[in-house]
């Protein structure tokens, strides 16, 4: 099937422009819509490309917005001053597409990659019946105790982080070639001279948010930074989890 591929440029509350990008089916109306949520570091544009085209050739209309210090937006590099300021964004641009007269009454999905993952739960936990469902991929819902600091240090970061607001935790040396196995994608990401780090605060603060998420998973294979015994943690707190519906 014959993609189309747009990019556009918007303005958040804070006036910070934003890159967005869409793919969408040339030939008919997209079946249902997909929004995504990239990981850090990365991006929508390239790092999330072929998602984008497998997708949209599958009849999905996808759209990305790259967030504030990243990718093709403004901002500090890779810098998040709040996490919230994320969640804010990509939540006014999905929702401007939603409200589309062509769209309104179209199935809508969120896909989280890796940091993208809290990202998606807390997006669908602020409206969970705007959304009729999510996909997860290798979401960062929990770091695993084996690249998290001590809790001492992670104390002390958190205490400081008001005062060195850009001082960052580095969780592994090796955290590009843990991250990325991909060889292009991990050149793109030796290129761009990220670390592979995240400020204190928002790191940590952002897995903790989702501890206690009743939902019913589907799992993969085990991850580095958010391994299957620490998902269990996440996805499992008692009782019975309702699930997300699945994309089809």
């Amino acid at each position: 099937m014959d993609i189309e591929y747009h990019e556009e440029h918007v303005r958040n509350p804070r006036g910070v422009q934003l890159f967005t990008c869409r793919w969408l089916p040339a030939s008919s109306p997209p079946k249902a819509l997909v929004f995504l949520c990239h990981g850090y570091g990365a991006d929508c544009s390239e790092f999330m490309r072929e998602c984008g085209i497998k997708m949209a050739a599958a009849g999905y209309g996808v759209f990305g917005i790259d967030y504030e210090g990243h990718g093709k937006s403004m901002g500090t590099r890779c810098y998040i001053q709040k996490f919230d300021n994320l969640v804010a964004d990509c939540e006014q641009f999905f929702k401007s597409i939603c409200n589309m007269e062509d769209y309104r009454n179209k199935s809508r999905f969120l896909y989280g990659e890796s940091m993208g993952g809290p990202l998606t739960l807390l997006l669908h936990r602020k409206d969970p019946a705007f959304w009729d469902g999510a996909v997860l991929v290798a979401p960062m819902c929990k770091i695993s105790e084996k690249v998290k600091p001590h809790p001492v240090v992670v104390t002390l970061l958190t205490k400081v982080e008001d005062i060195i607001p850009k001082w960052k935790i580095v969780p592994t040396k090796e955290i590009i070639d843990s991250t990325f196995k991909d060889p292009v994608k991990r050149e793109k990401e030796e290129q761009a001279h990220l670390p592979g780090q995240a400020p204190a605060e928002d790191c940590i603060g952002a897995t903790q948010n989702q501890q206690g998420c009743r939902r019913q998973f589907i799992r993969g294979e085990d991850a580095i930074l958010c391994s299957a015994q620490q998902g269990r943690h996440s996805d499992r707190p008692g009782g019975q989890p309702r699930p997300l519906r699945a994309l089809s």
